[in-house]
């Protein structure tokens, strides 16, 4: 078995974990900023085990990794515990749609360049697993995660799924470019200018907003 494999199938299996709430309050500032198989994460062997995989698989990179993905199953460890076990028995019943998610949210973490987006990746996997967005969603809202600011949110709380808005903010480009803002194409008589509708994936992103902190 490769090591993406492996380091795959032990997320998976920390996030279905009937323990993942206790594992998450495991998780300290020191235990991130130290991210290794010190004594302290001994105590806790779901986590050791995790990132000793993830020690090996991501070679030269582990630290900022490990960092990451500490960071992302603290965020999930407070996902409601029926919620999550639904979602894995009906979501992800066999081991390989398990498998291929759990590459997803290592792929993103992996790219993340800021280790603290962890926690808005993690927000927006609570937002998948509550069926708030989908896992297509998902995959497009990490990518758009990296650099969305509040700024961005708020601008996307202003515009409407059905009535076109004229919009002269310059970040209105960045959301049209990643598909949250759609450019509205519709003759009006009230005088020039692009007008924007809100996209499909920016009415998910609002819906996960709520599980999400910006301050990052």
């Amino acid at each position: 078995m490769d090591h993406e494999k492996k380091l795959a199938n032990a997320l998976s299996t920390i996030a279905a974990s009937d323990d993942l709430r206790s594992i998450g309050k495991e998780i300290t500032e020191a235990m991130i900023d130290a991210a290794t198989d010190s004594e302290v994460l001994k105590a806790v062997p779901a986590l050791s085990t995790i990132l000793g995989v993830a020690r090996v698989a991501t070679e030269v990179r582990n630290s900022f990794f490990r960092r990451k993905l500490l960071l992302f199953i603290q965020g999930i460890s407070h996902a409601d515990s029926s919620q999550r076990q639904s979602f894995f028995e009906d979501h992800c019943a066999t081991p390989q749609r398990r498998e291929r998610l759990s590459r997803l949210v290592l792929h993103v973490l992996d790219d993340l360049r800021d280790e603290h987006r962890a926690s808005i990746i993690s927000a927006l996997f609570l937002a998948l697993v509550n069926q708030k967005i989908s896992e297509d969603q998902f995959s497009a809202l990490s990518d758009v995660a990296q650099k969305l600011t509040q700024s961005h949110l708020d601008l996307l709380k202003a515009l409407s799924p059905d009535s076109p808005r004229l919009v002269a903010d310059f970040d209105i480009a960045f959301l049209a470019l990643h598909g949250l803002a759609v450019i509205d194409f519709t003759p009006h008589m009230d005088g020039y200018g692009l007008r924007y509708r809100l996209g499909v994936l920016g009415t998910a992103m609002l819906a996960a907003a709520g599980e999400i902190s910006w301050s990052q």
